[in-house]
């Protein structure tokens, strides 16, 4: 698998493994700061390019809670996103209106 990756994303082996051995963990982390900023997510995801790593995108310009900060700065690899116009709900129900 990490053969795999490494030729999907022009990494080496071993980056290959330590990103694949991050994602389970980036997930739950993810899932956390959504928990903690519940109406505000517009979406979330992890970055495979030179700069891996995982983001929550927030709707409007306000900073995250505390806490979701307080999260993420836990984390090198993790980022909150402001700037969002719509939330994942709201994007969800105009996909399921098409």
């Amino acid at each position: 698998m990490a053969e795999s990756y490494a030729r999907d994303y022009s990494v080496s082996i071993g980056e290959a493994g330590r990103r694949l051995n991050q994602i389970g963990l980036l997930q739950k982390v993810m899932g956390s700061i959504r928990a903690l900023e519940g109406p505000r997510v517009a979406g979330w995801g992890i970055d495979h390019g030179e700069d891996f790593g995982a983001w929550v995108w927030l709707t409007g310009d306000d900073q995250p809670s505390v806490e979701a900060s307080r999260v993420a700065a836990a984390y090198d690899d993790v980022e909150i996103r402001t700037g969002a116009v719509h939330t994942y709900v709201e994007l969800r129900a105009a996909q399921d209106r098409i």
